[in-house]
Formats: structure tokens, sequence, C-alpha cells
């Protein structure tokens, strides 16, 4: 069901949140419309600290003289105002019109109707849009210029459309499917923002018929939280991100994935988690506990930027590039790294227990602190090096293959 306002007050809102706030690079406005009639000029998006015009946004159509013309007003930080009307105004067709209102890389900011360029700002955007109002969905903010007709799939994203995902968008793919969402409304019957859980306000709004969707087997993005029970797979897709909070339980498959992204908090992965054939696995913010085994084979770069508790067994077999750039905490059982070319703990980690395995690395460092327990072994290793502290403790060192110039032996 999408939101639909009639002629009058109703209006829907999102909460004043930093979410709705537009960075100073690219951002996207996107969603779908259909317009019923119009008395006056009417607001689609809206949201600015009236009367104060600076650092606002609105999108709107015209009225009387000018109501074949469809406007979209920007104001910065600087109270510069970015304005282009467009004479071509697909909603007096009658049909609904997907809109995607971008800040692309160059500065400029762009307005797409059905994926097609329909105009370009008189002049680059250099600062942000940080705007402390609510956001209002079809009128203004006093009520005044009401939009008559439906909106649907609202969603904001801090990065630019591609051309292929704005014909994507267009195609009608539901919006999770585009990384980098900030904000998205379904405006699916309940009146719900689930991507940063704005609190969202109906004014006198009703529902109509929602504008079809389609859901296909990937990319995939989850967004948080999300709890898996059993076995949850990924296969083919190119994308694989999780952006928010994942607690994921018993097993998860990730096959053929070019990118598997952890960019923000995986809580727990128990059981088996397997990652096959993936160009890029990385953890960005913090991966806190990953149990029993775990396995990633063919990534060219496996790489830990946040911090990782890792339990039970590890094998990193295939990756050319294994990185820990933050601090890892290694618990228990068996840690196997083959086949990688440069093998590095640039930050802390904390404990290794049991057996510690490197096979074939060409590079191994450990630039930070290191605390490692039990058992270790480094066979065919170019490279090793401990640049930072290393406190070496209990059970056995093991050099299978002696280094040009060993600087230490086996510790019992």
């Amino acid at each position: 069901m999408a939101f639909y306002f009639g002629t009058g007050t109703q209006s829907v809102t999102l909460a004043d949140h930093a979410a709705l706030d537009l960075p100073n690079g690219e951002w996207a406005i996107a969603f779908r419309a259909q317009e019923t009639s119009r008395a006056t000029s009417s607001r689609l998006v809206y949201r600015s600290n009236f009367p104060t015009t600076a650092n606002s946004i609105e999108i709107t159509m015209g009225s009387g003289a000018f109501a074949n013309e469809f406007y979209v007003n920007i104001v910065d930080a600087s109270d510069s105002t970015l304005s282009f009307p467009i004479t071509a105004n697909p909603l007096n067709a009658g049909t609904p019109v997907d809109f995607i209102l971008q800040r692309e890389s160059d500065g400029f900011v762009r307005l797409y109707f059905n994926a097609a360029l329909a105009g370009t700002s008189n002049a680059q955007l250099t600062t942000a849009i940080n705007t402390s109002a609510a956001l209002w969905l079809g009128n203004r903010s006093d009520s005044a210029r009401p939009f008559n007709g439906w909106i649907a799939e609202y969603t904001q994203r801090n990065r630019a459309f591609t051309p292929d995902e704005r014909a994507a968008h267009y195609a009608g793919f539901s919006p999770p499917f585009f990384p980098g969402r900030a904000v998205y409304v379904p405006a699916i019957r309940d009146y719900v923002e689930l991507q940063a859980g704005i609190a969202v306000t109906n004014n006198g709004s009703t529902v109509v018929a929602h504008p079809p969707i389609i859901y296909l087997s990937g990319p995939y993005t989850i967004q948080a939280p999300v709890t898996a029970g059993e076995t949850h797979e990924f296969e083919g897709s190119q994308t694989v991100s999780f952006d928010g909070t994942a607690a994921l339980k018993q097993s998860a498959a990730f096959t053929g994935d070019a990118t598997v992204n952890m960019d923000g908090t995986a809580d727990t992965v128990l059981n088996e988690w397997r990652m096959t054939g993936a160009e890029t696995v990385s953890f960005d913010g913090t991966a806190d506990t990953i149990r029993n085994h775990w396995l990633m084979t063919g990534a060219e770069e496996v790489s830990f930027d946040g911090s990782a508790a890792l339990k039970q067994s590890a094998a990193l077999a295939g990756g050319e590039t294994v990185s820990f750039d933050g601090e890892a905490a290694l618990d228990i059982a068996s840690i196997t790294f083959e086949g990688q070319g440069l093998l590095s703990f640039d930050g802390s980690i904390a404990t290794v227990n049991a057996i510690l395995k490197m096979q074939a690395a060409q590079s191994i460092s450990f630039d930070g602190q290191a605390q490692l327990g039990q058992e270790a072994i480094f066979e065919g290793g170019a490279s090793l090096s401990f640049d930072g502290l290393a406190n070496l403790t209990a059970f056995e060192w093991d050099a299978v293959d002696a280094a040009t110039t060993p600087t230490w032996q086996d510790v019992d």
C-alpha cells in the first residue's frame, strides 16, 4: 500500500534525525509517485528550517501558469540556492513516475524521471545539507502546499545511483538491493522507517495500492537487525553487505560473491560459516564472535579493520592478502592460514590459543601486539617479523622452513 494524500492538510512526517542529513559528497533521494489532481503548487518532499531557508530542500510542482513545471530547490549552509525548473512534468500524464534526485561526483545535482535525465542544477553543491527539522512527504511544514496523489518507496542514500542502478530502480527493483541506504520508508501500509529507526507520523493520509516491486536472489544488503536460524545461503551474488548489526546463527554460506562486507557489527555467527569464491571479504566494524568452523577459500583479500573475536577453527585458504588492521581476539582450537601472499597483524592480536598454522605465506608480520599461546607453525614464510610487542608463551614454536637468518628457536 502506498501513502495517499488528498487535498488539504494531509502529510507524513519523519522526525528530525541525523540520517536525513545529506552529506558533503554523493547522495541520492529516490521515490515513486503518481498525481491525481492539482489545485495549487504542491510539495512532494520538503525539509526546511522555515522561515530560515539555509539547509533546506524541496521537490515541488507548480500551478496556474506554471502547472507544467517541476521544481527542485536546494539551499545549502551558506544560503546559496540551487534551482532548476523542469518544464516537462511527467506527473501530468497521470501514470506512476520513478524519481531519482542525486548529487553526483562532480558536485552537480541531477534529476532523473524514469531513469532518464530531466535536468541538472545551475551550479555545483559544495556543502552538506544539515537541517534541524522534520522531513515532510506530501505537503509543506505549514500544510499549505498539499500534494494530491500517492508516494511510495522513499529512500535516501549516501551515494549516487549508477546508470545501471537507475535502470533497475525504474524497473521496480526493491530499494534494499542498492547499498548505501540511510533512510528507507517502503510505504507498504505501515507508517515506519526501516533503515535508521526514524519515527514516522501519519497526518491524515490513507493507503492505496502499492506499485509492484521486485525481489530476486541478489545482490543482498542485510540491514540491522537480522537473525538467521539454521542455514542462510547467498549464492551467485556480486555483493553481500552487512551495513548495520547482523546476528547470524547456525550455518551461513556465501558462494560466488565478488565482495562480502561487514561494515557494522556482526554479533554472532555460530557453527559453520563458509565464504568460497569471494574476491574480497572485509570486516570494517566489529565481528564479535565466530564459533566453530569458519572457512574462507579463494578470497583474494580478507581484512579485519575493526575488532574480530574468532573461536574454534578458522581456515583462510587461497587469500592473497589477509590483514588484521584493528584488534583480533582469536581463541581456541586451530587457526589456519594457507596460501596467503601476505598475512599481516597491524593492530593487536590479543590471544591465539591452541594451534596457529601459517603455511606458504610470503610475508607474515605482527606490527602491533601479539599474545600467542600453545602451538604456532610458520611454513614457507619468506619473511616473518614482529615490529611491535609480541608476548609468545607456552607450548611449542616451530620454524618448519628455516628463515635465512633465524632470530629465534623452538621454545618448549
